[in-house]
């Protein structure tokens, strides 16, 4: 699994440790990665979402106190989330990437740092095919990304950022800082780490768009 799934896996253990019911309501999003056909299926889901999975959805909705979301696309339809937004749950949103500025959710093209695209705007990725390379796909992201920034802005009571710098992220957005709490990525540890602990041991994905 990716390393934003197991996030949800950690931040799962993390209540059920502290006395909390967890329901998942998920699809995985691995599959989204390999198969390019399950991809362009869910993403038709966005426009014209089954009755049955609404159905369920409502129900997952109604049946929580509180409602925590991940990554939001391509999973969540529009009519989803303002089913949410009508039943005034309170709302966590866990942050994993930079999409609600940049199509690809990097600010990374062409092997340096790109910031054309911001919250508001992003024509300049669309003409670049910053999705997928594709003109077409990267038109209908930018509209789904504005669509759900705009829902999100009135829905979101409190987000999730999986690092500092995701959180200053947040901050230039607009964010209260009051309504932001940081939950860095992490995997569990056999050894103890103690106090006066003199190495540290690193692991991350080697990527160019990583650093």
């Amino acid at each position: 699994p990716s390393g934003e799934n197991l996030t949800v896996k950690t931040i799962a253990g993390i209540l059920r440790g502290l006395g909390h019911e967890v329901n998942y309501k998920s699809l995985n999003s691995d599959i989204y990665m390999s198969s390019p056909l399950a991809a362009a299926s869910q993403s038709l889901n966005i426009l014209a979402t089954s009755k049955v999975q609404e159905e369920h959805f409502r129900e997952w909705v109604l049946s929580n106190d509180i409602v925590q979301i991940h990554n939001n696309f391509p999973i969540l339809t529009f009519k989803n989330l303002s089913f949410l937004k009508q039943t005034e749950k309170p709302i966590v949103r866990v942050v994993h990437n930079y999409r609600k500025s940049c199509l690809k959710g990097n600010h990374f093209r062409a092997g340096q740092s790109c910031h054309k695209c911001n919250f508001e705007r992003g024509l300049p990725g669309v003409i670049k095919g910053c999705y997928n390379d594709s003109i077409l796909k990267s038109a209908f992201v930018n509209n789904f990304r504005r669509k759900i920034n705009q829902i999100e802005s009135d829905l979101s009571t409190n987000y999730i950022a999986i690092s500092t710098t995701v959180k200053n992220y947040l901050l230039d957005l607009g964010v209260d800082d009051n309504k932001i709490t940081v939950i860095n990525n992490s995997v569990s540890s056999q050894n103890r780490i103690t106090q006066n602990a003199s190495e540290v041991f690193f692991a991350g994905r080697l990527e160019e768009e990583k650093g």
